[in-house]
């Protein structure tokens, strides 16, 4: 075999085990197990790449399209398992479909002046959780560009790479 994979019911040790040894998250599935109460992941691995048989790329590929496809979903209104998915579980997802080498980040904000204004202001506001209601949109943008890593040159502590989620 020139790749391997993996299915197992998604816990942080266990994520961060597998992405440890190269595997990119693949699949996450929609809903969490009755049974176990964990979702299930699969995760994949290139076992050899050279020029006849060029698997890092590809799976570099599979890694961008989790990313994007998982971005989607935590950030779509009315996500109903955000609330079962810790926000350090679903960072550590994203941190394990990250770019490999040769993957090519894309993509910028696109925020207009009124925009800028309206951040700035919840960046300096004395109540940001009022100032939030009229920024919200605005966060959602933020976050699917940060984590789709169109924000290159901005570097969050991981608390708030937590908290952008």
């Amino acid at each position: 075999p020139r790749w391997l994979g993996v299915s197992f019911g998604l816990t942080q040790e266990l994520l961060r085990f597998w992405a440890r040894h190269n595997f990119v998250p693949a699949v996450l599935s929609p809903h969490e197990n009755p049974q176990t109460g964990e979702f299930s992941l699969v995760m994949v691995r290139a076992l050899e790449s050279n020029e006849e048989y060029p698997l890092a790329h590809f799976f570099n590929a599979i890694g961008t399209s989790f990313r994007k496809r998982f971005i989607r979903r935590l950030t779509a209104v009315g996500y109903s398992e955000r609330a079962a998915l810790p926000s350090s579980l679903a960072l550590d997802l994203l941190k394990a479909a990250w770019p490999r080498v040769g993957d090519i980040c894309q993509g910028k904000p696109d925020f207009d002046a009124d925009d800028l204004i309206r951040l700035g202001h919840l960046a300096g506001s004395q109540d940001p959780m009022h100032d939030m209601a009229h920024a919200s949109d605005l966060l959602q943008t933020l976050a699917q560009n940060y984590f789709s890593c169109g924000l290159l040159s901005l570097r969050l502590q991981r608390q708030e790479e937590e908290l952008l989620l």
